[in-house]
Parts: structure tokens; C-alpha cells; sequence
């Protein structure tokens, strides 16, 4: 009897591809992904590469965080940090990120809107809270 079964490596491709749909990820992801198996047959490439990401986030996550909760909001540190963000989060292909960090930087822009400033950035941490979750499931099923 012979079993009919998708493989790892349809299956990972499927649920990327799924990304790309939901545009959680954009083609950078596709020229990650090419970079990381030119460099070195190393499934761990991608996994570095995807985790320097997370840390390079996370910083730019902090720092976002200590300015929106001053007292008195410094916008154009704010934006600063959304830039940063929206870098790193370009080159990994993270599209909704990008876009969270784009919104949070016009809303930056008018300075009297404090509350639209607080709902960008919080839809920033949901975006990048779902991309973070994601790129964790890529990671171990590559690692597997």
C-alpha cells in the first residue's frame, strides 16, 4: 500500500506561500530564502538569519516602547525608531510590519494626535507579534 503524503519541504513552502497570501510576508522573504541557500546548504542560515532579525526588532521594539510612554512624546523619536523597524523588517520581508511602521510614521507626523500615535503603535506590536510567531513556526519546521 503506498501512503500519499506531502512533504517537509511542500509543506513549509504551502504555509509560506500562506504568508504571502495573507501578506504577512512579501517577495524579500523569497530573496531571503535564495541568499540563505546560496551561502550554504545549512538549514540553520535561514534560522540565524531570521533570529539576528528578532533581536534587531526587539531592540528597535524597546526603544519604541520607552518613547511612547513618556510623558511628553518625542515624534520624531518615535519616527526614528519606526524607520529602524521598518528596515530590518523590509529586509527580512515582513510586509504588514513595514506598513504598521509606515502608519506610525504619519501619525508622527501630526504631532496633536496622541491617540492615533498609541493605535499605530499598538497595531505595530500585533503585526509584529504575528510575524514573530510565524517566522518561529518556519524556523523549527526547518530545524525538524
Amino acid at each position: 500500500m503506498k501512503m500519499v503524503g506531502i512533504s517537509l519541504v511542500q509543506l513549509v513552502n504551502n504555509f509560506i506561500r500562506n504568508l504571502y497570501d495573507e501578506g504577512i510576508l512579501d517577495r524579500n522573504f523569497n530573496c531571503l530564502e535564495r541568499i540563505s541557500n546560496t551561502q550554504s546548504n545549512n538549514p540553520m542560515s535561514i534560522s540565524q538569519i531570521i533570529n539576528s532579525y528578532f533581536n534587531e526588532a526587539e531592540e528597535s521594539i524597546a526603544n519604541l516602547t520607552k518613547h511612547m510612554s513618556e510623558t511628553i512624546i518625542i515624534y520624531a523619536q518615535v519616527k526614528d525608531a519606526a524607520n529602524h523597524l521598518k528596515c530590518c523588517s523590509s529586509r527580512i520581508g515582513g510586509f504588514r510590519v513595514v506598513q504598521a511602521c509606515q502608519e506610525l510614521g504619519r501619525a508622527c507626523d501630526d504631532d496633536d494626535n496622541k491617540d492615533r500615535c498609541l493605535e499605530s503603535f499598538e497595531k505595530l506590536i500585533d503585526e509584529y507579534g504575528s510575524l514573530h510567531e510565524n517566522l518561529t513556526r518556519i524556523c523549527a519546521v526547518i530545524l525538524t
